[in-house]
């Protein structure tokens, strides 16, 4: 029986629900699988983190990748190389991606160049030893030069059995809620659905009491959405209910007609990406609204509705009708929307594709 070790920063409570996952998946597979969370400060978590690959007893490592320090382990992954030892990168965002992240968070300050400039002064060399590398979106020939063939484009899982069963709504019954769950980000696009309903409600005003969007979670652009439901006599429509989980979280997904993704991706220079809200949608039986590439459910899914990415306010008229079409509310249209989160979304599906392929180019990475 091979061992896998997943050694990873301890970060945020979806990244490590994301690993944990993976673990259960890769154990399910018939694999030894442990997952390896590094806390401490900034060096000592390094310090930590080579320790553990020194020590590792691992067959195949999973390592989150660290872009910060990423030339630090290079002599690590050769000697793991030189051991048998297969390494496996995971690049949860392209690396050109992150670059324009900061250059646009930091704002030509010294802190946001100084990432700019350890981003790309160690990769992408940094990362020729290792055996595959994982990458969910599209990345840059500059970032990807040598390693091309090591690269694998997947897409997130999810553990669909964590997913409780829970009995949703089947139709339009006079209420009509919308529900958004994440950690909420200006490039989630939200105020795109709020200026909508702003728009619907003007040529609509009886229907003012009965359509709801509901946001759950905390971060950064929370307090600017309420300031502009507030503003736009919109506070008793746009619901906050802050971060939810367990029952709390079901009992508002049990009440919800449709599920809102990422609407403003281009926000931050993308056009791709393998969101978990999406996948967690896709589980619950919800059909879900997004503005992006998503490989998961690019061949027209009956229950993905593409909005355009813009900043354009959102046809709430047109997302009413959508979600409320009898081959998305109906009881079989859920349980189909569900039976594809189990075929095609489930960690289980993911890694086993993964581990083929890492196994299939031995002997040219």
């Amino acid at each position: 029986m091979k061992r896998i070790e997943y050694i990873y920063f301890f970060a945020s409570s979806g990244v490590n629900k994301k690993i944990k996952g993976t673990v259960n998946a890769l154990n399910d597979l018939g694999f030894l699988a442990d997952d390896i969370p590094i806390t401490g400060s900034f060096f000592s978590r390094r310090v930590n983190l080579i320790f553990n690959l020194v020590t590792t007893k691992a067959d195949i490592i999973i390592l989150r990748h660290d872009f910060l320090l990423a030339a630090l382990y290079l002599p690590f992954f050769i000697f793991l190389r030189c051991m048998g030892k297969k390494i496996i990168v995971d690049i949860p965002s392209p690396l050109i991606v992150a670059a324009k992240e900061h250059f646009s968070i930091h704002n030509f300050s010294f802190a946001g160049l100084v990432k700019i400039v350890l981003l790309f002064v160690q990769h992408p060399w940094s990362l020729w030893p290792v055996n595959l590398i994982l990458e969910y979106a599209e990345e840059s020939r500059f970032f990807s030069f040598g390693l091309k063939s090591k690269i694998l484009y997947t897409t997130n899982g999810i553990d669909v059995s964590q997913i409780p069963s829970i009995p949703v709504k089947e139709s339009y019954d006079g209420n009509f809620n919308m529900i958004a769950v994440g950690e909420i980000a200006f490039w989630h696009g939200y105020d795109r659905l709020i200026k909508g309903m702003r728009d619907f409600f003007m040529l609509h005003p009886e229907q003012k009491k009965s359509i709801f969007f509901h946001v759950v979670g905390a971060g950064s652009d929370v307090e600017n959405l309420k300031k502009m439901a507030d503003e736009l006599g919109l506070s008793e429509n746009v619901i906050f209910h802050g971060h939810k989980t367990g029952d709390a979280l079901s009992s508002i997904y049990a009440n919800a007609n449709l599920a809102v993704g990422t609407l403003g991706l281009h926000r931050k220079a993308g056009s791709n990406a393998s969101p978990l809200k999406n996948r967690e949608y896709c589980a619950y039986g919800l059909p879900f609204v997004m503005s992006h590439f998503d490989a998961d459910f690019a061949n027209d899914v009956f229950f993905c509705l593409q909005e355009a990415p813009t900043d354009d306010p959102v046809n709430v008229s047109h997302l009413l009708s959508w979600a409320s079409d009898q081959t998305r509310c109906s009881p079989d249209g859920r349980q189909a929307i569900k039976d594809y989160a189990y075929k095609f979304l489930d960690f289980r599906f993911k890694w086993k594709k993964i581990l083929d392929e890492l196994e299939a180019g031995n002997t040219t990475r």
